[in-house]
């Protein structure tokens, strides 16, 4: 963890059965393979094997909520039959970034870069098919026609099928377990001797599923839009869970028509309140924005936070960052610090600071907004400070 190297003599030595007791084999393997860059030390520590753990736990409940959605796969999880009519945006996008990342694990395992395949695996599992393909899906098994939440379910298990055995190579004792219990036997008896995906081009992407650059850039502008809705509430301390209302102001006349055409999408994606999008939008006051590739994102806070207890808050911990800047600037200005640390060392104190400075100014920035925000809010003489008025 800290560069020494492993020695039974120092008695730092790492046993992998004990690893393995503790987090399993799969979760040994893709921890070893993704930090194995060619020709860098490895630095191990427990932190390492409990990302494969994680991962190995999202890649069970993945494949639990597709099941229990969907019961059976379809007869065909290799060509599925879908309608391209009524394929949305969401389901274009996964299905282009799914071979997109079928070639780019092929090219790596065929380069040897077993690293470079355990991290695109685990970039597409985790953040492409389930913190954003999923979690849309919910919506469609909620609210949507029969035929729309069929044909979602063969995505589901099409994608899931290709990403289990992209994910064999390194985890063989999940993807095999999962493999069977999916009841993909119909495409091989074992995922060992099932074929290796193949990648399809743009061009046949495209004459399928009507799947274009276009759309997929569409997708990745509004999941722009919902992390910084999500930043937003983070700003201000609101929990995940707490609904607030969102207003969008369009970048332009396309942003503007699609947005509005994918509003229920994104609005459930978001939990929120509700959502509005108006191409006029000028706020009266300041009120907490965030600008996104297809627009700017205003949440009003009347109603969700006490402003003043606000900046109270605030105030009191940009006093303890200017303290903690202080102390790591003194240190990172000894020169005797400098001279005995180890380079890691000061490459982590350093990268601390930074952190610190843009947190520290980050913090400056949304006082200020609450500041003027207050100072625009009428009051009368006997209103209570806090209470704001849009």
């Amino acid at each position: 963890e800290i560069g020494r190297k492993m020695s039974k003599s120092l008695g730092n030595s790492v046993d992998p059965l004990d690893i393995i007791r503790k987090y399993s084999a799969d979760a040994l393997r893709f921890s070893l393979i993704r930090l194995a860059a060619t020709g860098q030390d490895v630095y191990i520590s427990d932190e390492k094997f409990e990302v494969g753990r994680n991962f190995a736990t999202k890649i069970w409940n993945a494949a639990r909520y597709v099941k229990m959605q969907t019961g059976e796969p379809p007869a065909d999880i290799v060509k599925p039959e879908l309608d391209p009519a009524i394929l949305s945006p969401d389901d274009r996008h996964i299905l282009s970034t799914l071979h997109r990342t079928i070639a780019e694990c092929t090219d790596a395992l065929e380069r040897y870069r077993f690293n470079d395949s355990a991290r695109l695996i685990h970039e597409f599992f985790w953040h492409q098919f389930c913190d954003w393909y999923v979690e849309y899906s919910k919506q469609v098994f909620r609210e949507a026609d029969a035929a729309r939440r069929i044909q979602t379910g063969k995505i589901l298990h099409y994608v899931l099928a290709n990403a289990l055995r992209l994910l064999h190579p390194i985890m063989p004792f999940i993807s095999e377990e999962l493999w069977q219990q999916m009841g993909y036997r119909t495409l091989a008896e074992s995922i060992v001797v099932a074929p290796w995906p193949e990648a399809l081009s743009p061009e046949e992407l495209a004459r399928r599923w009507e799947v274009t650059p276009e759309v997929a850039n569409y997708v990745e502008a509004k999941h722009d839009l919902i992390r910084m809705a999500r930043l937003l509430k983070a700003d201000f301390g609101i929990p995940p869970s707490k609904k607030v209302s969102y207003i969008v102001r369009p970048a332009d006349k396309e942003s503007a028509g699609r947005l509005e055409h994918d509003a229920a999408s994104i609005a459930a994606l978001l939990r929120a309140e509700s959502l509005r999008i108006d191409s006029g939008f000028s706020p009266r006051k300041a009120l907490p924005s965030r600008l996104s590739r297809l627009g700017m994102v205003y949440m009003p806070i009347e109603e969700l936070i006490d402003v003043d207890a606000e900046i109270e808050r605030l105030s009191t911990q940009l006093e303890k960052i200017s303290e903690d800047l202080r102390r790591l600037t003194r240190k990172l200005e000894n020169e005797e610090f400098i001279r005995q640390a180890p380079p890691h060392v000061v490459a982590r104190q350093e990268e601390r600071r930074n952190e610190l400075l843009e947190k520290h100014d980050k913090i400056k920035a949304i006082m200020t907004m609450l500041s003027e925000h207050a100072a625009a809010s009428p009051r009368s003489p006997s209103e209570p400070r806090n209470t704001t008025e849009e």
